[in-house]
């Protein structure tokens, strides 16, 4: 078995450089076309709420991701110092780019937790000053250090093919299988949560429509099986993290059913007959079916990242 340091470091490079990258390319979509969530005029709608709780949520996540890179380098630093792993060429080799990915890494980290403070501000308070700033560094910095990102990549595929240890490249390549993998399934579970707060929000319009025509008109709908108060309790537990997101989410999704409720009991929505509420009904049980179905997918991902999480961990240890 080739030593542990192998993977690790090879590791170090590439998480590094798909930190900077992902920094630019999920925290920085807010500085595209010079507008944020923070300067929209209309102010926050329920989805709109529900993405910047994202963002808050994936600051966070990769500010811990920046602190733990930088434990690990402090680690690969000490075991260069000892002359760990064996490899006479990995002072050349690794040395140099982990030590330019650690204080490129070091202005990640910053800048994340910049992000995450002017986030947390913005929920709290209602404005930020310094938030389009920091989502126009963080957007900027794959460019800016393209050339060190590039050297590391290239320094990554180098090291395990000069390693002496037996099946070094087999085992580089799984994990890097495993990465890809772990990859994807956070792709996929970014793209339904998407669709998720769309269809909240949607359901929530549709849900307080329903209610105020059935004010409106002496109505009451068919009851339910109890499936739409279940799927509420896990989306509001497991889309974010803190709280203080949960309760904003709930906030903007409430204000969204009492808005449509008012409009509906006043006459406003342009149904007040039987059959409008007949139809919104409908219309209701359409969208609850489509969040049931995605909130499935959503549920189905999370379980198989620890399942990943473990098998990158044993390759890591």
């Amino acid at each position: 078995m080739p030593p542990k340091p192998v993977v690790r470091r090879t590791h170090m490079l590439r998480a590094a450089a798909a930190a900077v990258a992902a920094a630019g390319l999920l925290l920085g979509q807010g500085a595209a076309g010079g507008k944020t969530a923070a300067s929209q005029p209309e102010g926050l709608t329920a989805t709109s709420a529900q993405r910047l709780a994202a963002m808050v949520d994936a600051a966070a996540s990769m500010a811990t991701s920046s602190e733990q890179l930088a434990a690990t380098w402090q680690s690969l630093e000490d075991s260069f110092a000892r002359g760990d792993g064996g490899e006479v060429s990995s002072a050349t080799l690794l040395r140099e780019p982990l030590r330019a990915l650690a204080e490129l890494n070091g202005g990640l980290r910053d800048q994340l937790r910049l992000l995450r403070d002017e986030l947390g501000e913005l929920f709290s308070t209602g404005r930020s000053v310094r938030l389009r700033s920091v989502l126009r560094a963080l957007a900027s910095l794959p460019a800016q250090h393209a050339a060190q990102l590039r050297d590391a990549t290239l320094s990554a595929l180098e090291w395990p093919r000069r390693c002496r240890a037996p099946a070094a490249l087999s085992r580089y390549g799984h994990f890097e299988s495993l990465h890809l993998e772990h990859r994807a399934a956070e792709a996929e579970l970014r793209s339904i949560g998407s669709q998720v707060f769309v269809l909240r929000d949607e359901r929530a319009a549709a849900d307080g429509t329903l209610a105020g025509l059935e004010e409106r008109l002496s109505l009451q709908r068919a009851r339910r099986n109890g499936e739409e108060y279940e799927l509420a309790r896990y989306l509001g537990s497991s889309l974010f993290r803190w709280d203080l997101l949960r309760t904003k989410v709930a906030h903007h999704l409430a204000h969204t059913f009492t808005a449509a409720q008012e409009a509906a009991r006043e006459g406003t929505a342009g149904t007040d007959s039987q059959g409008g509420a007949e139809f919104a009904e409908r219309q209701l049980g359409e969208l609850e079916e489509k969040l049931q179905h995605a909130a499935a997918s959503h549920k189905r991902l999370p379980g198989q990242r620890p399942t990943l999480g473990e098998a990158l961990r044993a390759v890591l240890q």
